[in-house]
């Protein structure tokens, strides 16, 4: 079960579940290369996920655990469907249709487990080295190869297919 991604005059053949490197002096393009796999420049089959984990998390008063929890850009966005139909619905506005529309969110919800994401971020940090208490601290509050460890914490949680990790 190979993947393919293709180079300008390159095929590279990858395995999932495997690790691979680019080893080279600096100034030879490594990290262009991650770049352009990044953005897209190159082709990579559309089913596949990328996250390129280049910089640290930026530091302001986002706890970490929240950080993590984020980059789950579905989850996020129902839960705000979620805030947004609840407050329509104590606003009088109860209808069928909010009331539908609200059990569909928590349909997807529910589908998504997003109940457990909470848990599964806090996995995730605590094996990174961050304490309970550190998890819900603000991520100002930590030095940049902290931050970096949060951003690594946030590519683990989003469970990329291709994980790209420069330096």
């Amino acid at each position: 079960n190979m993947k393919v991604i293709l180079l300008p005059s390159y095929c590279i053949m990858v395995t999932p579940g495997r690790r691979y490197g680019f080893v080279g002096r600096n100034g030879l393009g490594k990290s262009t290369l991650l770049k352009m796999i990044s953005s897209g420049q190159l082709y990579i089959p559309p089913h596949l996920s990328v996250l390129h984990v280049e910089q640290e998390v930026v530091g302001d008063d986002t706890r970490a655990i929240d950080s993590v929890l984020s980059c789950d850009t579905v989850r996020e966005e129902l839960l705000e469907q979620e805030r947004d139909l609840q407050r329509r619905l104590a606003d009088s506005e109860a209808s069928p249709e909010l009331n539908d529309q609200l059990s569909a969110v928590f349909a997807k919800l529910q589908l998504i487990e997003a109940d457990k994401a909470p848990a599964r971020a806090a996995v995730i940090l605590a094996g990174l080295g961050f304490t309970p208490e550190g998890q819900l601290a603000a991520t100002r509050t930590y030095s940049g190869g902290w931050r970096m460890r949060l951003a690594l914490a946030r590519a683990l949680f989003s469970k990329p297919d291709l994980l790209l990790l420069d330096e």
